[in-house]
């Protein structure tokens, strides 16, 4: 079993429960934790609970917010955002009337939780309210990783 958690994410895409007082070495030995770090407004709240991960969980970092690697010094971890050498960014975003559309790329092959190798691509995205595309590519980014 795979559970997502997130730390600093809008609502949108807040996948977990509140990370302030879990300690996740409790859980099961089969379970795994990805961790989604999309925001530094709580640095230390994102350092201690990736100090809690295993070595078979996996951190996704926002490139775009250069602190929150520090983070994920010494573990598995994936990158999106704009910023050079993410692995998901966008090459476009349009917005109309119908929401916005952002082209989403994966720069780099990376495997999944299942082992299974994520090709390099590209493929478009709408959201038909009002987000973040940090937020579109972080939710993209996880169900990439744990599909």
């Amino acid at each position: 079993m795979t559970q997502v958690f997130t730390v600093g994410v809008s609502r949108f895409i807040n996948f977990g429960l509140s990370v302030s007082k879990m300690d996740l070495r409790k859980r099961p030995s089969g379970e795994r934790v990805v961790a989604v770090l999309n925001s530094a407004e709580d640095i230390e709240l994102a350092r201690r609970f990736t100090q809690s991960l295993r070595e078979s969980d996996i951190i996704l970092i926002n490139s775009d917010i250069r602190e929150l690697y520090e983070c994920a010094k010494g573990r598995r971890f994936l990158t999106y955002g704009f910023g050079r050498g993410a692995c998901v960014s966008a090459s476009s975003i349009v917005s109309s009337d119908f929401g916005t559309t952002v082209q989403v790329c994966v720069m780099r092959a990376f495997r999944n939780l299942s082992g299974q190798k994520v090709i390099e691509q590209e493929f478009p995205v709408t959201a038909s309210q009002e987000i973040q595309v940090s937020d579109i590519l972080a939710s993209i980014s996880t169900f990439l990783l744990c599909n």
